[in-house]
């Protein structure tokens, strides 16, 4: 079982290195002798936790992107239940590469939902990507306006019809499992 990203079995760099470096990966265990089932998440849903970037702990969801640009990301609890299904079916998954999402939204969406989970008015802001450049450096604003550009989006709906074993979870549905008076304290790791 290998982690990956969303792409990673393309070889064409990105100018996001921890991307490109998933491709070396996977381009050396496609040359190996090896039985493995790679997994290519999206965007963590779990990214939003990360109150410096996200700006909750202000009351507000900050994001680079567009408020009405859609974004494809998965919970880490659908990245983990992928992973046990792919391990409890090493016959039908083994040598398998799948790209991973559990939702589509976008950041007028995320910041809707997290308004109904909090109980209170969650607006959005987009930063700039400058201040992006300046907080995270180079590579994140890379990421980033890579998102803003993509119209490659995942077949959300088919590939969780494949996989129905696995409990995805929509953002609202992720958002609930959150405790939130911790993560808004910083108490989450």
């Amino acid at each position: 079982m290998y982690s990956s990203v969303r792409g990673g079995d393309r070889l064409e760099a990105t100018n996001v290195d921890h991307a490109d470096s998933k491709q070396l990966i996977e381009a050396y265990l496609r040359e190996q002798p090896v039985r493995a089932t790679v997994l290519g998440p999206v965007y963590f849903m779990e990214n939003a936790l990360n109150l410096a970037f996200s700006r909750l702990g202000d009351g507000i969801l900050a994001n680079p992107l567009t408020p009405g640009k859609p974004l494809d990301q998965v919970s880490v609890l659908d990245i983990a239940g992928m992973a046990v299904h792919a391990i409890e079916n090493p016959d039908e998954l083994v040598g398998e590469r799948i790209d991973i999402a559990s939702d589509r939204v976008t950041g007028q969406e995320a910041a809707r939902i997290l308004s109904e989970v909090l109980g209170r008015e969650i607006p959005y802001q987009q930063l700039p990507l400058d201040m992006v450049r300046q907080w995270a450096g180079e590579e994140v604003a890379t990421m980033f306006e890579s998102f803003e550009n993509n119209t490659d989006f995942l077949d959300i709906g088919t590939l969780h019809a494949t996989y129905p074993a696995v409990r995805w979870h929509s953002y609202a549905e992720w958002a609930k499992t959150v405790d939130w008076d911790r993560a808004l304290a910083g108490q989450l790791p």
